[in-house]
């Protein structure tokens, strides 16, 4: 599993079909994180990683030092699922695989488990 956060002051998400807004989900100040599911993850890997997403210490506290966690604050968390972050990069290759990407279907399955 890859996971990506960053802290944002505001997010949107926009699901289009043919060119039109199906679904739109908007954060204020929080986290966002991207996760890509990797072949080999468990749903046990799933909320572990949840959790150390809680617990790390990446938010600056009052005094402006990295020193809290989203268990310190009452912060919105939009979490998306990207199967790109599955991607691998080879030297001297052109093209870019994504066997160690998960399929949607059982990736759909681990973003419920979070």
């Amino acid at each position: 599993m890859r996971i990506l956060v960053q802290l944002v002051k505001k997010a949107t998400l926009k699901a289009s079909f043919n060119g039109k807004v199906v679904k739109s989900v908007y954060i204020g100040k929080g986290v966002l994180v991207i996760v890509g599911f990797l072949k080999g993850d468990s749903s046990e890997t799933v909320v572990k990683a949840a959790k150390q997403v809680t617990k790390r210490r990446f938010i600056p506290d009052e005094n402006g030092k990295i020193n809290s966690s989203l268990l310190d604050f009452k912060l919105d968390v939009l979490v998306i699922p990207n199967f790109t972050l599955g991607a691998l990069f080879s030297f001297g290759q052109r093209r870019v695989t994504f066997n160690k990407a998960l399929e949607s279907e059982a990736a759909r399955a681990f973003l419920i488990c979070l």
